[in-house]
């Protein structure tokens, strides 16, 4: 009974989660640390993990950056409600908090960082990357794992992280036409 409810678990984890967009890649600690450095987030900052799985970005840098904010976004339920239940467990309730949404529904425009460790297989980097310029603000950081926007040429990269930079607007319109 135990082999069978295990299998049930990581079916559903690997398998039955691309049903809500992707499977689970849990990100390495180094890349969340890489991601931080990148992310650099000052207090009383806004830092988005789009994406969030089981929240094990938003609770490391909750942990590290204790004076910033985290929004994790899940639109799976049961990742949504493991993170809930972490948060709640790390004792971060006041500080991180997570949103069970489409992240391309999100509203962004108080971000002043944004992660994401995405899927390159479908059109989500394109689509995000429109929404990113569309919403928020000059400055604002985004980090990626792994996945690269492909009209953006990152700042910086350590390993397999980069870090974009919003433009300001005038060159914002320049980089949306881009994509567009």
């Amino acid at each position: 009974m135990l082999l069978f409810g295990s299998a049930i678990i990581i079916g559903y984890v690997f398998v039955f989660g691309f049903a809500w967009g992707a499977g689970y890649y849990p990100t390495p600690a180094k890349a969340i640390d890489d991601a931080g450095k990148l992310l650099d987030p000052k207090e009383g900052d806004r830092v988005f993990d789009l994406g969030c799985g089981f929240g094990k970005v938003v609770l490391r840098l909750a942990k590290r950056y204790p004076n910033v904010y985290f929004t994790g976004v899940e639109v799976d339920p049961i990742k949504f409600l493991w993170c809930k239940l972490a948060i709640r467990a790390n004792h971060l309730g006041g500080r991180v908090e997570v949103v069970r949404e489409n992240l391309l529904r999100m509203d962004l425009s108080d971000a002043s960082g944004i992660f994401v460790f995405l899927s390159r297989e479908t059109s989500i980097m394109d689509r995000l990357q429109k929404k990113v310029f569309a919403e928020t603000r000059e400055g604002t950081k985004v980090v990626s794992y792994v996945h690269k926007f492909k009209h953006w040429t990152p700042s910086e990269r350590v390993g397999e992280t980069s870090l974009y930079v919003v433009p300001r607007r005038g060159k914002l319109e320049e980089e949306q036409e881009k994509i567009a």
